[in-house]
């Protein structure tokens, strides 16, 4: 796969994990906002069709793309010459691989380094409370340790990843299935944080080069809204009723226990994201040292949940 585009020193930004879910949609609002983009890909993307595709429309609009990886340092090297802002959006997998990028961008002078986070704030949660939260610690860490200038960005609960299924987890797709039955946690009240990705990216390429945002962590809270609200809602749009199955702190607590002994890392995540959000309501909340997105970007619409569940092309 060869690289084209824009010539190595004239890029501004280099995006690392743009053919993700979440990196498709900051690659897109990079260049719609008129930023120099530059993303890595794998050698062995040209294999996949999809990322193919992403890759074609994303350098047709003028992204220059670099191949390399986390684990090939000379190919960080060359991904961040010239490079002003440093921004990741790798998955799971890759959180704790993104040492080198850190020292690499450190190396090279660039000026903000945007780990991967679009999720929950760890520092708020705490240690020990899910292990995905406590790997993004340990990045924060590595990035205070390098003295590098950062922006550390929460975006709470994706709507695409929990407003689909009125709560719980679930992988976007293009059809997914009419929920029949959701598990509802606690009483159901307790508000969660959902934002649309789309309007995650704007805040974020907004910010990326943003002084006023150097060295500060933002939270984005597209519309808070109780697990019994979102079923209220869906039923009145889908004029259909959704089976409430409830799940006590003591049964997710149980669940959490028993994928650890099992090493079920998928199930614990997500019994663990389950209990910070909907049983502890940790998303919702905007502590003092941190930056309210809303606040400092009063003309940035946030999508509710009642106009994305609109959108939603559900397969019955």
């Amino acid at each position: 796969m060869s690289t084209s585009g824009r010539p190595a020193g004239q890029c501004s930004v280099l995006l690392v994990g743009a053919l993700g879910f979440v990196g498709t949609e900051l690659a897109n609002e990079c260049l719609a906002q008129g930023k120099t983009l530059r993303i890595l890909v794998r050698p062995d993307s040209a294999k996949d069709a999809n990322k193919l595709k992403k890759i074609s429309s994303l350098r047709a609009k003028g992204a220059h793309v670099i191949e390399g990886s986390l684990e090939d340092v000379e190919s960080l090297k060359r991904a961040v010459d010239g490079v002003k802002t440093v921004l990741s959006s790798v998955g799971i997998d890759s959180l704790e691989s993104q040492g080198d990028l850190i020292q690499v961008s450190l190396d090279a002078g660039v000026e903000r380094f945007i780990p991967s986070d679009f999720g929950l704030n760890p520092y708020f949660v705490g240690v020990g409370i899910s292990n995905v939260l406590d790997m993004k610690l340990r990045v924060h860490e590595a990035v205070w340790d390098s003295r590098i200038g950062y922006t550390f960005i929460y975006a709470g609960c994706l709507m695409e990843w929990y407003a689909v299924n009125l709560g719980m987890l679930s992988y976007p797709e293009p059809a997914p299935p009419l929920p029949q039955a959701t598990d509802v946690y606690g009483s159901g009240d307790k508000l969660a944080a959902l934002a649309l990705t789309r309007d995650v990216a704007k805040v974020t390429i907004r910010a990326l080069d943003d002084p006023a945002m150097l060295y500060k962590h933002i939270h984005i809270i597209g519309d808070a809204i109780s697990q019994n609200e979102m079923i209220r809602i869906f039923e009145s749009q889908f004029a259909c009723q959704v089976e409430r199955v409830p799940v006590s702190f003591d049964e997710l607590q149980q669940t959490i226990f028993d994928a650890k002994e099992d090493k079920d890392f998928f199930r614990l995540i997500t019994a663990q994201l389950a209990d910070t959000i909907w049983m502890r309501g940790s998303s919702v909340v905007v502590p003092d040292n941190c930056v309210n997105s809303s606040v400092a970007y009063p003309d940035i619409k946030m999508t509710s949940f009642t106009d994305f569940i609109k959108t939603v092309k559900y397969s019955r």
